[in-house]
């Protein structure tokens, strides 16, 4: 691997990307503006994953190749993907089915990688295009072979990657899949590897798909593209249960962990300059997953960078990454009922809400907490008792200043499912941590409960609060149970303010189409009739429904009110027929 200087790589590696921006031409993925990706790097050009490996688990998908073909890797002759640092290529060796290249992985490969600053295709013409780390180490996989030679194998051999990315997922729960699905949870604390997976495509089987229903893995979900290509690329609105997988899991814990929206444009495997671009508005997990992946990856080059001991810790990554995300129109901790219920973390379709790698950046870049100058954002990464007993069995952390009323609060706690040693991946005994948000007295001592997170499955602890008063704010990190005179380790990240987009989606535009009409108060009334009478829609439906447009449970007539109120209003993408 070559080494290369830090002002070197400012001015080698982004003198064509912001000589790009400051031109005005198109940048590509223009996913990643909708997760204010582009506005990190402009800031900041030396973020660019050069301190970072980062590894692709693909699977191989047998039509795109010729009959026999093993198509799982990204089409290195491509001029976006050419510069690709290349450090390892794992997969069985078959002279009977020759390896080529794959559309999925090379789109995947794109979104993390890429870097063609004169790139052109038909429906976009003249654009930039630029993934997410491009300057980070590559190391690719067969997933098979990733499986059964690294997860289920190979237990004591290190792993380079720091960030590994898995578009791909199963339903299946034979006692094989049980065991290396346990494998992948258990090889996210045994390498310190932040492990990103598609929560899958939805569909009739909305079951969150293996391996990203661990519960040390990162689940990705598919927000939705809103508008015509190439527009739905850049406007989002919240995922729909039939074109994103949803939790909870099948033993009660929130799923998927984030959501991001699942569609692209990539390099074509059958090319060395064209490019492919969605075909539809509907997104996939799978290219979701890539740009979580992704942001994982930048977060812990700038950890790296700015030199922050700590920071690139598994359990803070993610902690940041979902801190960061935006809350989009329907978020609700829990099953929707009247109370935000404190024994579920995450919304059961958006998990945290839609990646914002701007928000999670800032946190990271605010600094790890200090409690002689505490920050209105942050992070930390501590321990803390599980046994009462213990003087360590609580961490508070009084936050800056005194905050005034709508003062909008967002905290995060992760920590690890921990699987005892010796290749078989049994877990341990599960630790319970509560997050809570107090309110603090003129002496500075813990006076009111505002709000908590206490998940007795999950090993995330999350809350959305909104203050209705003046007032000084703690956090507080508990330990309530697990193993006796056992400490657990915690990632946290909080931020209080922090600009909180809610995607392009009108809340009356019940159908999507870009516009409040006569075909939203149709759909409307078909649900009002179904529900009306009946009381709240969640006695039998668990989860927010689009005609429930101000999100409170039940369908009457303030949601009509509301659609009034934006009757005839337009989306930005929306075009006349």
């Amino acid at each position: 691997m070559r080494s290369i200087s830090f002002h070197s790589l400012i001015i080698a590696g982004m003198a064509g990307l912001l000589a790009t921006i400051a031109s005005g031409v198109q940048l590509e993925p223009i996913c990643l503006e909708t997760i204010g990706l582009r506005s990190v790097v402009q800031a900041n050009p030396q973020l660019d994953g050069s301190t970072v490996t980062v590894g692709l688990v693909e699977l191989c998908q047998q039509g795109d190749c010729a009959a026999g073909g093993y198509a799982f890797m990204p089409n290195f002759e491509h001029v976006g993907l050419s510069q690709v640092r290349l450090r390892g290529l794992y997969y069985y060796d078959n002279p009977d089915r020759p390896v080529c290249y794959s559309q999925h992985a090379s789109s995947i490969a794109g979104l993390l990688f890429g870097n063609d600053t004169a790139a052109q295709a038909s429906a976009l013409g003249d654009f930039a295009y630029r993934g997410i780390v491009p300057n980070a180490s590559l190391e690719l996989y067969e997933a098979n072979w990733f499986l059964y030679r690294r997860v289920m194998g190979g237990l004591d051999k290190p792993v380079a990657a720091d960030v590994l990315s898995c578009s791909w997922g199963t339903v299946s729960d034979d006692p094989l899949t049980l065991f290396w699905q346990r494998g992948v949870d258990a090889f996210v604390e045994r390498h310190g590897c932040v492990v990103v997976a598609g929560a899958g495509n939805g569909g009739e089987g909305s079951e969150i798909r293996k391996p990203s229903w661990g519960s040390n893995v990162i689940s990705v979900g598919t927000a939705n593209g809103l508008g015509e290509f190439p527009d739905r690329l850049r406007y989002v609105g919240g995922p729909l249960g039939d074109e994103s997988c949803f939790g909870p899991t099948d033993d009660a814990r929130c799923k998927p962990d984030i959501i991001a929206v699942g569609l692209t444009v990539g390099p074509r495997p059958d090319s060395t300059k064209d490019y492919y671009s969605s075909p539809g508005p509907v997104g996939y997990s799978s290219f979701a997953t890539a740009q979580v992946a992704g942001v994982a990856g930048l977060l812990i080059d700038a950890a790296r960078q700015y030199q922050f001991e700590g920071a690139d810790d598994v359990r803070v990554v993610k902690a940041l990454l979902l801190n960061g995300a935006d809350k989009l129109l329907g978020w609700h901790r829990g099953y929707m009922t009247p109370d935000d219920d404190a024994d579920w973390p995450l919304d059961f379709r958006q998990g945290a809400g839609l990646l914002d790698a701007t928000n999670s950046f800032n946190q990271l870049i605010a600094g790890r907490y200090d409690p002689i100058q505490p920050a209105e954002q942050g992070w930390d990464l501590n321990t803390v008792a599980l046994a009462a007993d213990d003087p360590n069995w609580i961490r508070v952390y009084p936050l800056a200043g005194t905050y005034s009323a709508n003062t909008t609060l967002q905290a995060t706690i992760v920590w690890l499912q921990h699987y005892q040693q010796g290749g078989v991946f049994t877990p341990a005994p599960h630790a319970r941590l509560s997050l809570e948000l107090w309110s603090l007295d003129k002496q500075g001592r813990l006076s009111e409960q505002l709000d908590y997170c206490a998940s007795p499955r999950d090993t995330v602890g999350h809350i959305y609060w909104q203050s209705d008063r003046s007032c000084r704010l703690a956090l507080v990190v508990r330990g309530l149970s697990g193993p006796v005179k056992q400490y657990e380790t915690f990632g946290l990240a909080y931020a209080l303010n922090q600009k909180n987009w809610i995607g392009d989606q009108l809340p009356a535009d019940i159908n999507r189409d870009g516009i409040v009409n006569v075909d939203d108060i149709l759909q409307w009334t078909w649900e009002w009739d179904k529900w009306h009478g009946t009381g709240p829609y969640y006695n039998e439906y668990p989860f927010w429904l689009p005609e429930d447009v101000n999100c409170d449970g039940t369908i009457d007539t303030q949601d009509f009110a509301l659609i009034s109120t934006q009757w005839l209003q337009r989306s930005p993408w929306y075009a006349e027929p």
